[in-house]
């Protein structure tokens, strides 16, 4: 996990996103060749892990295993998640993890966790744990045909009434569509137009309407 004791330095941190990232090439080589490999490397680097960072980056690894059984992925959820269930900023990188994932399922897995008893949409972090990070940082999930859209579009609405700021930053996620398929783009211009002619904050409203006609870049 490291050559000593956890340092919140800057030397340490980049030797420690390094090592990480080399990781992850490896793990996602041994994925297919030696799945159970992996899963022990995994499974030893979260519980030698001495800082949220490395625990959350091992949480998400293992259970970004394409070879992990749902069964074992929630497994391993679950028993995090009742380790760390009074320190919410684990919590938080808990539910990152998941809408993260980009393993198939995603917006059903998001959507789940939704009605989680952590998960609360008038808390501006564990909305941008879970509905941002799965909208901005899960593409493969969030862009597999439109059912993503129309769920933003609704978190958006939602959120414009609790907090305004959230939800466009929301929006960004959609005012990109130019940079997609047409198919996609197309979809996305279409929220985009419905929220347009919704009662909008004057801080969402702004970002709709840079999306529309042209997108901006970010």
């Amino acid at each position: 996990n490291g050559t000593g004791p956890y340092r919140p330095n800057l030397p340490d941190i980049a030797r420690r996103r390094l090592k990480r990232q080399a990781l992850w090439y490896a793990l996602n080589h041994l994925d297919r060749t030696d799945p159970d490999r992996a899963r022990d490397l995994l499974t030893s680097m979260l519980a030698d892990a001495d800082n949220l960072t490395d625990r959350a980056a091992a949480l998400r690894g293992l259970v970004g295993l394409a070879s992990l059984s749902t069964d074992e992925r929630d497994t391993h959820l679950d028993a995090f998640y009742r380790q760390w269930s009074s320190e919410s900023l684990v919590v938080d990188q808990w539910f990152t993890v998941q809408a993260v994932n980009p393993l198939a399922g995603g917006l059903d897995r998001v959507r789940a966790l939704e009605r989680h008893e952590a998960f609360n949409l008038k808390n501006p972090n564990k909305v941008r744990a879970l509905i941002y990070a799965f909208a901005l940082r899960n593409p493969r999930n969030f862009h597999d045909g439109d059912a993503g859209y129309g769920w933003l579009r609704e978190r958006i609405v939602d959120l414009d009434a609790i907090n305004p700021q959230v939800a466009a930053r929301l929006a960004r996620a959609l005012i990109v569509w130019r940079r997609h398929d047409a198919r996609r783009g197309a979809a996305m211009r279409g929220v985009l137009q419905w929220l347009q002619g919704w009662d909008l904050s004057t801080d969402t409203r702004e970002i709709v309407d840079k999306g529309l006609p042209s997108a901006i870049t970010r």
